[in-house]
């Protein structure tokens, strides 16, 4: 059973590389100019959980590239662009939720015709990337025309430079490119699209909103008539999702004028999904707290059901809980922050989380003083880590026996904790002095 859990360690936290392409979510929509050319916004999001850190400048950081590239129909590049996109955090990032992400949106204005689009990107980090190609034509040029649809997470009044690129008129809308909602934790969602009138004419409009589930049920509806004055219009709604069951969902948008296009309506859809709430990753959660679980509560945990597992760890959390007026528990986040400095800076030949450096890096985090040795006479390199404050000197003293950088904890001062090697002073060689070990 200790193996198991152990494996399941190891493919939860190992580098994402080693399972192929960057997980990207990507959507494009398009809207008219007053000129009636094409307005292309390409949004991105990228969950935190997917990406790699490392410590620079003493915070978390991910660096993503990204390479954008328009050609035209025959294949000639019109427009290229390489950037830099840097996400840090001192001490908020949450890698094992989905709830911290990078989102950016990429906009293109393009004349009438046919265009390939490209977007690679890359995490520096890990060096995993993602290609994302689409042949797109630009909207019709009618004098009654109808934008894409575009499914956000919520919209609320632009401020300055928050969402910025993100608005519509005087709104922020903060798209979600994979249109997926969480069942009891979203409870709505906001569509917006836009209606082109470019021939101004008395007669009415009738605009109508519909959403469908899988069974071809409606579940909201909307129909009004509207005397459009502006050749582009904006249409938007917050709708009310919590009674909602999972599933795949369908909004519709129609409009008809009986002086436009002979009457004929203009139509279009886009899909959007409601998921079950994820149940909580208890071997993630595990992998986290082991390492101040006893070992009675180890054995006790692995006899346990799900729920009897869930409540322990949260029981754990809630008693090691620094400040519970705040949201978040400042020592798992820590130790989370450890995890992910670890598996950075300690992996070799096996992986930093689980090596002794990492290990006990993880439970007391960076030494107050450090001693490092290369290979000398007689001796193998060594490195000396000390931890003075907190009342009680701890030293720890690893030696890598490979020469490769995999260093193994041979003995320890004031940690009953860890088991000494009883021939530890042989890999030292004649010269070593005591003294480095005070």
């Amino acid at each position: 059973m200790k193996n198991k859990i152990i494996w399941l360690i190891i493919l939860l936290l190992i580098p994402a590389i080693l399972f192929g392409s960057l997980p990207v979510y990507i959507d494009c929509n398009r809207f008219l100019t007053n000129e009636q050319n094409t307005k292309f916004e390409i949004t991105y999001k990228i969950f935190h959980k997917d990406l790699a850190f490392k410590m620079f400048n003493k915070m978390l950081t991910s660096q993503i590239e990204v390479d954008f590239t328009i050609n035209n129909s025959e294949g000639t590049e019109l427009y290229q662009k390489d950037f830099t996109k840097r996400i840090t955090s001192e001490d908020n990032l949450k890698f094992s939720q989905e709830e911290g992400f990078f989102i950016d949106k990429i906009n293109a204005v393009l004349r009438p015709g046919t265009y390939q689009f490209e977007l690679a990107l890359m995490d520096d980090v890990s060096g995993k990337k993602i290609i994302w190609e689409k042949q797109l034509n630009t909207l019709p040029q009618n004098n009654f025309g109808l934008s894409d649809i575009e499914i956000s997470s919520f919209s609320r009044p632009a401020a300055k430079n928050k969402l910025s690129n993100f608005r519509h008129k005087s709104r922020s809308f903060l798209v979600n490119p994979n249109r997926t909602f969480i069942n009891e934790e979203e409870n709505n969602f906001v569509y917006y699209f836009e209606i082109y009138v470019f021939e101004l004419i008395p007669d009415e409009t009738k605009i109508k909103v519909e959403v469908v589930n899988e069974s071809d049920s409606t579940l909201f509806i909307q129909e009004e008539e509207k005397l459009i004055t502006n050749k582009i219009t904006s249409f938007w709604k917050k709708i009310n999702i919590e009674a909602w069951q999972v599933g795949t969902y369908k909004l519709k948008v129609a409009a008809s004028n009986p002086e436009l296009l002979d009457g004929k309506k203009i139509t279009n859809q886009k899909s959007f999904f409601i998921k079950e709430k994820t149940k909580i990753d208890l071997e993630t959660e595990y992998n986290i707290a082991q390492y101040f679980l006893s070992n009675k509560q180890k054995k006790v945990y692995e006899t346990m059901s799900y729920n009897g597992k869930k409540k322990l760890l949260e029981s754990f959390w809630a008693a090691n809980d620094p400040n519970p007026k705040t949201e978040k528990n400042e020592l798992k986040n820590l130790i989370e922050q450890r995890i992910e400095y670890a598996k950075q800076h300690y992996s070799t030949l096996t992986k930093g989380w689980e090596n002794d450096r990492g290990r006990i890096y993880v439970l007391y985090g960076k030494p107050d003083e450090r001693i490092e040795r290369g290979f000398d006479y007689q001796a193998k390199p060594f490195i000396i880590w000390k931890y003075i404050s907190g009342g009680m000197k701890r030293v720890y003293l690893f030696v890598d026996f490979t020469g490769q950088g995999n260093y193994r904890l041979v003995w320890c001062k004031n940690d009953e904790n860890e088991v000494k090697d009883p021939q530890w002073r042989s890999y030292l060689g004649p010269y070593f002095d005591d003294q480095l070990l005070e």
